[in-house]
């Protein structure tokens, strides 16, 4: 089956990914705790009574304990949504001890779509084009005009959120080099990382619900950019802060053209396949120095 031939699997298959999703989270986090970097403490987390942010559909499912919810911050893995039914995604949190990833009580959120349509993370209307690969990884630059309003391009949970831009020229820091930048972690596992933003939305911040098309950001050039737009990324979700996975291990281009189509392709098998063949990889990336400044 092609690129273009995909559609949304079943619900039975989508818990199928949420279950293998859940087995890979857990078993990198046994290996990433270890690496003895500073990374975020992956902890149980309390998930409340889901609280609306005025003027949209945005949810809050919580806060890690002792984080600053409007500050720059990481959800840890264990937390991300998962599905506890073949009726669609509960967003969750999940303890170590016992780990049962499946295992969590619903909230009062605004129930996440398990066929979630997805989209360029463009408010509609805006005119755009697709820069090339990055020549060192699989990303694809979105360029439009400074200031366009950038919206979720699936219904997920947002995991990170920098809302400073921290890049410094003369270091060149690869763990700040995208400026302003969210993370959100779709209903098909996969990661999606956006940057170089203007600004990021007000009541943007981890442990968030967002759906396909949500105002999320707006376009800028923070970080190290030269024009304004937006750099996308898809990964595996890594149990901790790093930077060398989250931006980009699959070409997002192929899957952007589709989206723009109306075509719903989904990256999730071959996110999938990469970590398979790359098992190690984020325990790797979250054992680099410049991890914890990600």
């Amino acid at each position: 089956m092609n690129l273009t031939q995909r559609h949304v699997r079943t619900q039975s298959a989508f818990v199928r990914r949420w279950e293998l999703i859940a087995l890979m989270v857990l078993a990198a986090i046994g290996v990433g705790c270890q690496s003895g970097h500073g990374s975020t403490s992956v902890t149980t987390v309390a998930i409340t009574t889901a609280e609306r942010v005025p003027g949209s559909r945005w949810a809050s499912l919580g806060t890690v304990a002792g984080s600053d919810p409007e500050s720059d911050g990481a959800l840890p893995a264990s937390s991300l949504p998962r599905s506890t039914s073949n009726r669609g995604s509960v967003p969750s949190g999940v303890s170590e001890s016992p780990p049962n990833p499946l295992d969590a009580p619903p909230t009062t959120a605004v129930p996440l779509r398990p066929d979630s349509p997805r989209r360029v993370p463009l408010a509609d209307g805006i005119a755009y084009e697709l820069g090339g690969v990055h020549r060192e990884y699989p990303a694809t630059d979105i360029f439009a005009a400074c200031g366009s309003t950038v919206v979720a391009p699936i219904d997920g949970v947002v995991t990170e959120v920098r809302r400073h831009d921290q890049w410094v020229a003369s270091i060149d820091n690869p763990a700040t080099r995208g400026g302003l930048s969210i993370t959100i972690v779709g209903v098909d596992g996969v990661r999606y990382y956006m940057s170089h933003f203007r600004s990021i939305a007000p009541g943007i911040r981890p442990h968030v619900e967002v759906r396909s098309g949500d105002e999320v950001a707006s376009v800028g050039r923070t970080g190290r950019a030269g024009a304004c737009h937006i750099h996308f990324g898809l990964s595996p979700p890594c149990p901790s802060k790093e930077w060398r996975v989250r931006r980009g291990i699959v070409d997002p281009a192929p899957y952007l053209q589709a989206w723009a189509e109306g075509r719903n392709a989904d990256p999730s098998d071959d996110v999938t396949a990469w970590h398979q063949l790359h098992r190690d990889a984020c325990a790797d990336a979250m054992a680099e120095p410049t991890a914890p400044e990600s």
